[in-house]
């Protein structure tokens, strides 16, 4: 089981916070998938877990993809801070 510090607990909570505050245009969307991308890194490494690049490249896709959704639904009652 993955363990989260209350460190890394904020710092997921501010990635979301700006997810729903931004624009999310191009630029912004991979800002947001590098903060991700980092802060995945960092509670692997915490928890000690093996990983490859090519594992997080994924997580990468993955996150820029839930992005696009939330980019093209914000406004709707689909997307709120409690789904993401």
């Amino acid at each position: 089981m993955i363990m989260l510090s209350d460190e890394f607990k904020e710092k997921v909570k501010k990635i979301v916070e700006e997810v729903l505050d931004s624009s999310l245009l191009d630029s912004g969307a991979e800002e947001l998938s590098r903060k991700w991308i980092e802060c995945i890194r960092e509670i692997l490494d915490y928890n000690k877990v093996d990983y490859s690049e090519e594992d997080l490249g994924e997580l990468k896709d993955n996150f820029l993809k839930i992005l696009e959704f939330i980019r093209k639904h914000k406004d709707s009652d689909i997307v709120d801070g409690r789904s993401i």
